[in-house]
């Protein structure tokens, strides 16, 4: 059951919610630098923004807008800039609507993270067809408001299926068959009312499966009886069968909600809940352990970031209250929706704010973090038979702080996508004692011997990638790619005898030799199968390199 803690009012207007899993003590407070002038170009982006690694170079980029129609990936380079490239427009000429709603997975598991756009009347579905921004778009036959949408893999085949959190009536499920998407009402029947505001899926209940919570909000619905406006939530029995528990848990708010979001506020194991209403008070629910919060300062607790009218950045004291932000709230940073990542890789995570909404379309601004003396670790999750994403993965770190967790999640909040990335901090902490992972297919993975202020990869089942030595501050080139017959690597400044690991997407090793030289290599492929594969190389002087070839 979730039990209501906090109340915290003043912000009726807000439209966005995130709980901020990274931290940033009272002590140490973290400050922002306006950074929008290293994207070329003007944004203004309606509702759907994203921050995450669209072309898997270890860095976090930005899916936003020109105009409420043209959406653009921007790939951040080290050099701390970015490239843009226009992904297309949304036919408001034939749809009808702009986009209000963004989610990303990796839907077809080819190591590619794919696009879904939710629109006013439609949504389109983009394809990545290879890591240079390639493409190949497609509309949903049926008509809806997709105010939310998420990947997520609602019968745990491995598969992300799509759920559309609809405005106007009944919300859409499409499985994933493998080949297709279907329509279907077999995985989760979510009634028939309209007013569904924001969807999130989340494991409330810490039983190891998703269950699923829906804001609802509805102009025409005056009575707080009214199932327009009352929301729910379904309970996953771990069988795929769904039972709507709202009432039971005590998170059945009938108040007109625009959103919510789930994260750990004391670190106890369980994820707490923060509701955003339209025009009641929000609410702060924290969970009795039966049952969007991210750490910006790195202190080891999660803080609490609310966009509207106005932008506000509470900092978690630890014993389940907080304190606003006094300089980031001091510059006003209007925006009624905004994503998180770190983009620069420094530990410490960034926000992207979209500030276009109505006739009052403003530029989007981009604020770097600027860190301060906490630690962190971060960890990117790749699945095996669970989804390539690993959406719907929760991750516990333990330490002297005891645990903290989070949860890998595609849409959240009002239509918005925040990295697959998750961030920790750790406060002046210097050592881990362990990361447990529960994978969406059920296997439980404890992992030791974790670096500190570093960012790894971590493939269902297997070792640790220290991604600080290899994909993020060195480069490896791999030609032809893709290959048939032979591999040329390229790789700057090693020191033989190198070992080269090449690695299935899954992360199973295929070969592992060693070679005396480091240039002028060759590496014989004619071997593998024709699919995608991992390349990694370790040199005498402990430097890692990582890369990605195809073979035909």
């Amino acid at each position: 059951m979730l039990k209501q803690r906090f109340l915290i009012a003043g912000m009726k207007k807000a439209l966005l919610i995130l709980m901020i899993f990274t931290s940033y003590s009272l002590k140490s407070q973290v400050t922002f630098t306006d950074s929008i002038s290293l994207i070329p170009g003007n944004f203004k982006s309606v509702i759907p923004v994203g921050v995450l690694d669209m072309n898997n170079d270890g860095f976090d980029d930005i899916i936003h807008f020109r105009d409420r129609y043209t959406f653009v990936l921007s790939y951040y380079n080290k050099g701390n800039d970015f490239d843009t490239i226009n992904l297309g427009k949304m036919d408001s000429l034939n749809y009808g609507s702009y986009p209000w709603s963004i989610c990303v997975g990796d839907y077809d598991n080819d190591g590619d993270n794919d696009i879904l756009f939710g629109g006013g009347t439609a949504s389109l579905l983009l394809t990545n067809s290879s890591e240079n921004g390639n493409f190949i778009s497609e509309y949903f036959p049926d008509t809806f408001f997709a105010q939310g949408s998420n990947f997520v893999d609602i019968n745990n085949d491995g598969l992300l299926d799509i759920f559309i959190c609809n405005d106007d009536s009944a919300n859409y499920v499409y499985k994933n068959s493998g080949d297709y998407f279907f329509k279907t009402n077999s995985l989760i029947n979510t009634g028939n009312a309209a007013g569904n505001y924001a969807s999130i899926w989340t494991d409330y209940d810490n039983d190891r499966d998703l269950d699923l919570y829906i804001s609802k909000c509805y102009s025409y619905a005056d009575s707080a009886s009214d199932p327009r406006r009352i929301n729910v939530l379904y309970q996953n029995d771990g069988n795929g069968i769904f039972t709507e528990t709202a009432k039971t848990a005590g998170i059945d708010d009938s108040s007109q909600s625009w959103c919510a979001d789930f994260g750990d506020i004391d670190n106890d194991g369980d994820l707490d809940m923060y509701l955003i209403n339209h025009k009641a008070p929000h609410k702060l629910f924290e969970n009795l352990g039966s049952g969007t919060f991210k750490d910006f300062d790195n202190d080891g607790f999660v803080d609490l970031l609310i966009a509207g009218n106005r932008t506000f950045l509470y900092y978690n004291n630890g014993d389940k209250t907080f304190t606003l932000d006094s300089i980031f709230s001091s510059i006003k940073p209007i925006g009624p929706t905004f994503a998180v990542g770190d983009i620069n890789n420094d530990g410490f995570l960034d926000i992207y704010l979209g500030k276009g909404f109505g006739s009052s379309e403003k530029s989007d601004k981009l604020y770097f973090s600027n860190s301060n003396s906490n630690n962190y670790v971060a960890f990117l999750l790749q699945g095996s038979p669970s989804n390539f994403n690993a959406i719907g993965a929760r991750l516990f770190l333990y330490g002297n702080w005891g645990v903290q967790t989070r949860e890998v999640r595609s849409g959240e909040s009002y239509g918005v996508m925040h990295s697959f990335r998750q961030n920790f901090g750790l406060g002046q902490e210097q050592s881990i004692d362990s990361l447990v992972i529960w994978w969406p297919s059920g296997l439980k993975q404890t992992i030791k011997d974790i670096e500190p202020n570093s960012f790894h990869k971590i493939v269902e089942g297997y070792d640790i990638v220290n991604l600080e030595k290899n994909t993020i501050n060195k480069r490896l080139t791999i030609y032809p790619n893709p290959a048939e017959r032979e591999i040329h690597l390229i790789i700057p400044s090693s020191k033989p005898p190198l070992t080269v690991t090449i690695l299935d997407i899954t992360g199973k090793i295929i070969n592992s030799q060693n070679i005396d030289q480091s240039n002028n290599i060759s590496i014989d492929v004619r071997r593998l199968a024709a699919g995608t594969y991992l390349i990694k190389i370790e040199d005498q002087k402990n430097s890692e390199y990582i890369g990605k070839f195809q073979i035909k």
